[in-house]
Formats: C-alpha cells, sequence, structure tokens
C-alpha cells in the first residue's frame, strides 16, 4: 500500500530532524514523512511527488503556495491559538500527531489498523563486501514474485549486472533518474522502457556509472524512490543498498524489513562492531532493532547467473526467511 506523504517545513533544522525521528520511531501517522528548512526544495520535491498534508511554520506559510489538493496546517507559536488547521508546536510528539489526524479527519484507532507494515519497503546492507548480499536480494526477490509484485532496485557502485543477466543493461538507472529530475511527465513511459525482468522480479538495470548518480541529495533519493511507490504496481521493493548512498540511515528507517549480512571472522566483527556503534551515537537505534543478521553457511557452488540463483543452496535457505517473514502479509 502507498503512504500519503506529510510534509513538514521549519527554519529551524534541529527541531525538524527531532519531530521526523520521534514520528518515524513511534509510527503513530499513517504518511511518508519528508522535512525541509528551504522552501526552494520543497517546490521541486513537489514537482515530482504527490504532497498530500503539509505542516509549515507561519513565516514559511506564504512562500510555498500550495495547490488546492494539499491539506494546509500551520505550527502556531501561541498555544491559545490553536483549531482550524494550527497546531501548538510545542506540544509533545504524541498530542502533535493527535492533532494531525483530527484535523485530517483520520481516528487514532483507524491510523493503527492501516499502520503495520511499512511502505513495503526491503532493504539489504552490509558494511562488509563479499558476503552474498546481492544474491540473496536477488533470491528473496525472485522468491517474493512468485506470487507478489516485486521490484529490485540494486544501488551498488559495480554491479556487474551485464554479466549476471547475461543481457544488455542500457538504459538504465542513470536514464530514469535523468528524467525523473528534468522530464517529469515522460518518467512512466520511460521506466516502462527501462524496466526489465528475471523469473517474474522487475528491476532497474543499475547504472553504468555510478558517478553518474553519487551526487543525487538525500532528498532527491527519497523522492525518486516515492515517485516509483506512487505508480501503486508493486507490493515490494528491495533497495540492495550501499555506502555511496546519500541518505542511507534514512532509507534504513523508511523500510519494513532491514537484512544484513555477517560473517564472523575478527576483522568481519570489528567492522560490523563499528557500524552498530555509529549507528547508537546517531541515535538510530531503530534501524538496528529491526535488522535481521544472517550468517550464511558455507555453499559449495553458487550460479553466477541471477536467474538460476532461484535453483540454488542459497534458495533453499532463503525459502524459510520468506516463510517466516512474509508468509501471514
Amino acid at each position: 500500500m502507498v503512504r500519503p506523504i506529510l510534509a513538514i517545513l521549519d527554519n529551524n533544522e534541529d527541531y525538524l530532524t527531532r519531530l521526523r525521528d520521534s514520528l518515524e520511531r513511534r509510527n503513530i501517522l499513517p504518511f511518508t514523512i519528508s522535512v525541509f528548512s528551504d522552501t526552494r526544495k520543497f517546490r521541486d520535491y513537489r514537482c515530482r511527488c504527490k504532497v498530500d498534508v503539509c505542516l509549515v511554520t507561519e513565516e514559511m506559510k506564504d512562500k510555498i503556495r500550495p495547490e488546492e489538493s494539499i491539506r494546509l496546517l500551520v505550527l502556531s507559536e501561541e498555544r491559545g491559538n490553536e483549531g482550524d488547521g494550527r497546531i501548538f508546536r510545542y506540544c509533545s510528539v504524541e498530542t502533535l500527531a493527535e492533532k494531525i489526524l483530527k484535523e485530517i479527519g483520520i481516528s487514532p484507532e483507524r491510523c493503527l489498523e492501516n499502520n503495520g507494515e511499512k511502505d513495503g519497503l526491503i532493504a539489504v546492507y552490509s558494511p562488509l563486501g563479499r558476503c552474498l548480499k546481492t544474491s540473496f536480494a536477488l533470491v528473496l526477490g525472485q522468491i517474493l514474485a512468485r506470487s507478489r509484485k516485486v521490484l529490485y532496485l540494486n544501488f551498488e557502485s559495480y554491479s556487474g549486472f551485464s554479466s549476471v543477466m547475461g543481457r544488455e543493461m542500457s538504459p538504465d538507472m542513470s536514464d530514469l533518474i535523468y528524467c525523473f529530475k528534468n522530464l517529469e511527465d515522460e518518467f512512466d513511459a520511460k521506466f516502462d522502457e527501462i524496466c526489465q525482468s528475471v523469473n517474474g522480479l522487475d528491476f532497474i538495470p543499475p547504472a553504468m556509472f555510478f558517478t553518474d548518480i553519487y551526487g543525487l541529495t538525500e532528498e532527491e533519493w527519497m523522492a525518486f524512490i516515492e515517485r516509483i511507490r506512487a505508480r501503486g504496481r508493486y507490493d515490494y521493493i528491495i533497495l540492495d543498498l550501499s555506502d555511496y548512498v546519500h541518505g542511507l540511515f534514512e532509507l534504513l528507517r523508511k523500510c519494513g524489513h532491514v537484512y544484513m549480512m555477517e560473517r564472523k571472522d575478527g576483522v568481519a566483527l570489528a567492522k560490523i562492531s563499528q557500524y552498530e556503534e555509529m549507528l547508537k551515537a546517531m541515535n538510530r537505534v531503530d534501524i538496528l532493532e529491526k535488522t535481521r543478521k544472517f550468517n550464511f553457511p558455507v555453499f559449495k557452488k553458487l550460479p553466477a547467473e541471477a536467474d538460476k540463483l532461484l535453483y540454488s543452496e542459497l534458495a533453499d535457505y532463503v525459502k524459510k526467511i520468506v516463510k517466516e517473514d512474509f508468509t501471514n502479509r
């Protein structure tokens, strides 16, 4: 299910970050939450993604010129000046969420009913290299694609997909992102032109030159993925992530499932420990709490071709994970 988008605008970046983190950690609003301290960036984002509700400060309200389709709510500095679309900004997070729901006419009970699985986004990530991360993601996607509509997106610098898929990989994600940023009206047609599939799993060929998309900001990555989700075609989108993606941790936070590959040798354990300590220091413990880690057994032989991975020992391993995590969804 595609969630509507709540945009929050405030000049105070610290307030924005804390508010977004608190709302997402509690998962108490049925929205994808995007925050902006710059009205220009918000206008650019709005051109690419449909914003449903906008929560904005008094001083920024007159600068955004929202369309009639956007429900506009104002963060008020005065406690007594509430109602009719105005919410006191210094109330608790729970109270703020309750007032947002009240203003847009959604009961908290209905929100809880519809707020179970987070957005259909699945992340596969590891701070380690050569750990079968991409093989796992491809097998997971192909197994899920037997009964669901699934899209796979690869964000690695060097995916090797021409060899893995045994076919031409042009045009690729670079072309789709260019279209997303510059030719919005052509995005759907370009997506359909570029999209390929393997054993029922749709995928966008990864960028041949990762430098073409390395400069994308966190906001642009979020908007790009939201634009794909807004098409409403996929039950799940698998993100095969790498460290070069700006906004990596926010992407991980937005995923309902996070899978991480690990190994038990000393160097690998040290890297994973550093990664986990960094998340704790950054107040991203929620990522750790929903991360499922795997230390794969030694497989005798894994095929290099993506379509043959579905019939490998790794596939037998992944089928158990799918049964545990997705059977009842």
